[in-house]
């Protein structure tokens, strides 16, 4: 019988008390499994401990527990969270909050978008303080250039002094065709450093095109080189 009361006991200070009386939950931000903990397998529980002014609002939020590439998302995710007021008491509050990461994404192709890739989180509540996330990585097609006000910035070639133009190219883990010949690349970043007819800087699965800025005397500085050195196009 002891042993099973000594179970018992353990069992309940090890079990986080998510009933937590006299909070109410009126709004919550919920972060996606971020790119950069994607990319080393960080996933898992991250507890946040929070504190509530009498608006509501969240003063502070630490967490105190998880995985180092998730603990900053938590951290602004929570401060973010509102809480119902206090009418009675002007004292702080505290609160637990736990967001549980899932190890696993879904990947979304849309038609083109200026992010390479963008997390969005799905939220599943297990109770109002703890939610399971589930990310999806939404991923264009054609990955546009930045805009601003709806215009792409407007870049010189330095090297020719004229105003680059935009492409739409394919994108590539590969070379251009040339670029295994001898003097290739001293010839590229000296006559022809704006050529740009792949686009191969971080390459997402699914995106197959790439908005580019070229300059088009480059382009046909490299045809003339590549012509000169007998490379098919």
């Amino acid at each position: 019988m002891k042993r099973y009361l000594s179970l018992f006991i353990l069992l309940l200070f090890c079990v986080p008390v998510y009933s937590q009386a006299g909070l109410e939950v009126v709004s919550t931000v919920i972060p996606p499994r971020s790119l950069p903990a994607q990319a080393v397998g960080g996933f898992g529980q991250v507890d946040v401990l929070v504190t509530i002014d009498a608006e509501g609002n969240v003063v502070s939020a630490d967490p105190f527990k998880g995985h180092p590439l998730l603990k900053n998302i938590s951290r602004a995710a929570a401060v973010k969270w509102k809480f119902g007021k206090d009418a009675n008491s002007a004292a702080p509050r505290t609160a637990h909050i736990i967001f549980n990461f899932l190890n696993s994404e879904s990947v979304q192709i849309i038609e083109k978008s200026e992010n390479k890739t963008e997390a969005v989180a799905s939220a599943n509540f297990l109770t109002p303080f703890w939610v399971e996330i589930t990310t999806t990585n939404i991923v264009p097609e054609l990955l546009l250039l930045p805009r601003e006000k709806g215009k792409v910035t407007a870049l010189m070639c330095l090297l020719h002094q004229e105003e680059m133009m935009i492409d739409i190219v394919k994108t590539s883990i590969y070379s251009d065709p040339g670029s295994e010949l001898e003097n290739y690349e001293e010839a590229e970043k000296d006559e022809f450093p704006n050529a740009n007819t792949r686009f191969r800087d971080g390459i997402e699965p699914g995106t197959k095109q790439a908005e580019i800025h070229y300059c088009k005397t480059c382009r046909l500085k490299r045809e003339q080189w590549i012509h000169e050195h007998k490379v098919d196009n």
